[in-house]
C-alpha cells in the first residue's frame, strides 16, 4: 500500500501522474491522504 500526501507547491497534475506511474509498475493499493478542512 502506498499513500499519497501532495502540498500546495505541488500541481495536481503532478500528484495524479505520481499515482498512475505507481499503478503501471504494479502498486496495486495506492490512496491520497488527505485533511479536513481548517476553520
Amino acid at each position: 500500500k502506498v499513500l499519497v500526501e501532495g502540498d500546495a507547491t505541488i500541481a495536481y497534475g503532478r500528484v495524479i501522474d505520481l499515482m498512475d506511474r505507481l499503478q503501471r509498475v504494479g502498486v496495486q493499493d495506492v490512496g491520497l491522504i488527505t485533511q479536513p478542512p481548517s476553520g
